[in-house]
């Protein structure tokens, strides 16, 4: 992740690492890029929605979002179904 974070502030950088590591590393990272698909955050963002704002569910897909789109960049994955 330090990679693809060298242009952004260190208070943004905290607070995506604390997205991943609070919300999206528990739900999400024991699943396979290859293996990730639309109805698994569906449900992620699902289970998130009955807990917390809808303001940070938005900021969770966000960081979620665009961590997708960089695998796909890095040929990660192949596609992404999930981003488009």
């Amino acid at each position: 992740m330090k990679e693809f974070l060298v242009n952004v502030k260190p208070r943004t950088r905290d607070s995506y690492r604390s997205t991943v590591k609070t919300h999206i590393e528990p739900a999400l990272g024991a699943i396979r890029l290859d293996a990730l698909d639309t109805l698994t955050i569906q449900r992620f963002y699902n289970r998130l929605s009955q807990t917390l704002s809808p303001k940070t569910v938005k900021n969770v897909h966000g960081v979620l979002h665009r961590a997708l789109q960089q695998a796909v960049v890095n040929k990660l994955i192949i596609e992404c179904k999930t981003i488009s």
